[in-house]
């Protein structure tokens, strides 16, 4: 009962004081409880056995080598696996709350429809979830263009991959030192390569020479049939909801549309500009993550599902942070589609798993 008083307490007040500091800070720390002091999932077993056996593990750890060090490390100190996921997800929720406070005051609100959808099945995949939460930290490097930006974003992006190989394909983010035409067109490409990978069966092999043979089975083999269709529904939706953003925000026009409301924030304006510019570029990647479903949603819609905070962070800033643009029938069009595409996602996304995932995740815990 405590962890459902403790979630929905926390998605109350993060809608309603969305720009509050403590209440960011409150939210995150039951996020941390949730994640870090959970006691028993349907990963949990396995997870532990790993981290038990490092010593077996690391013969064969392949790509997953930064994975099995930090284990090995763990056990120098002898931590135990609940206090190694507990250190463990200090660091990725910080990475992923120092990106998104780093472009909105709206971090409670960020943190809440993160909540909603995808943060308890990161709480099962803690391993992705480290993983690509240290390839999102690496993207302020490429966002803001600072000297050696896309070196470091790669260094942060393969740190990632040898946490969880999947985060190689965050190195599509590259694609966004593009213009946005040029981005739009390489990662249609590269969408059309993956379907036609997908369905001539080429894909499979070539990916052998960078999956290790433990995962290989169950990533390529396994078909997804139709149950890919609802996702590529869904996010129709959100990318509609892009275009008609898009439509009414000419590139010129992008930097003045962030209007006064940052003038006093010394850096901030430039810095959501800089966030917003590379957020129109960076949807195109969902195109060709979306085009690995039909081969395994349960595998590959983690990609998605990792960038969903930056996808609500973007919807703050251009939806809810700045009041000239929150008016008019077009904003409230907006909004109602971006609450739509919310409910859609969580629903097709949580519905199936809801005492599997949800339930046992918020009654397993150290602390009731």
């Amino acid at each position: 009962m405590m962890g459902f008083l403790l979630t929905a307490a926390s998605i109350a007040a993060g809608l309603i004081k969305r720009n509050s500091k403590v209440v960011a800070f409150i939210v995150l720390v039951v996020m941390w409880i949730l994640m870090g002091c959970n006691t028993y999932n349907d990963d949990y077993d396995g997870s532990e056995f790993v981290f038990e056996n490092y010593s077996v593990q690391i013969a064969g750890a392949g790509q997953t080598f930064g994975y099995q060090l930090l284990i090995a490390a763990a056990h120098t100190i002898g931590l135990s696996y609940l206090q190694f996921r507990m250190i463990l997800s200090i660091i990725g929720l910080l990475c992923v709350f120092a990106f998104i406070n780093r472009y909105t005051g709206y971090v409670a609100f960020v943190l809440v429809m993160y909540i909603i959808c995808p943060f308890f099945y990161d709480i099962v995949q803690f391993r992705f979830f480290l993983a690509s939460s240290i390839a999102i930290f690496g993207l302020i490097f490429l966002i803001e263009k600072r000297r050696f930006g896309t070196l470091l974003f790669v260094v942060f992006a393969c740190v990632g991959i040898s946490i969880h190989t999947a985060c190689a394909l965050y190195l599509l983010f590259l694609t966004t030192a593009l213009d946005e035409r040029k981005c739009m067109v390489l990662n249609l490409a590269i969408a059309f390569a993956f379907l036609f990978g997908v369905y001539s069966g080429l894909l499979a092999p070539l990916a052998s020479y960078f999956v290790d043979a433990s995962k290989f089975e169950v990533y390529f083999e396994a078909s997804a049939r139709f149950g890919y269709l609802q996702y590529w529904a869904v996010f129709a939706l959100i990318m509609l909801l892009f275009w008609s953003i898009s439509s009414r925000r000419k590139k010129k026009e992008r930097k003045a549309i962030l209007g006064p409301a940052f003038a006093s924030e010394e850096g901030c304006c430039d810095r959501r500009t800089q966030f917003v510019e590379f957020s129109m570029k960076a949807r195109f990647l969902l195109v060709p993550y979306l085009a690995l479903l039909p081969l395994s949603v349960q595998n590959f819609y983690r990609l998605i599902r990792s960038m969903l905070p930056m996808v609500y962070l973007f919807f703050t800033i251009v939806l809810f942070e700045r009041p000239a643009e929150s008016r008019g029938m077009n904003a409230k069009l907006e909004k109602a589609m971006f609450v739509l595409w919310v409910g859609a996602n969580a629903l097709i996304v949580q519905a199936g798993v809801w005492d599997l995932v949800i339930v046992t995740e918020l009654t397993e815990n150290l602390f009731w």
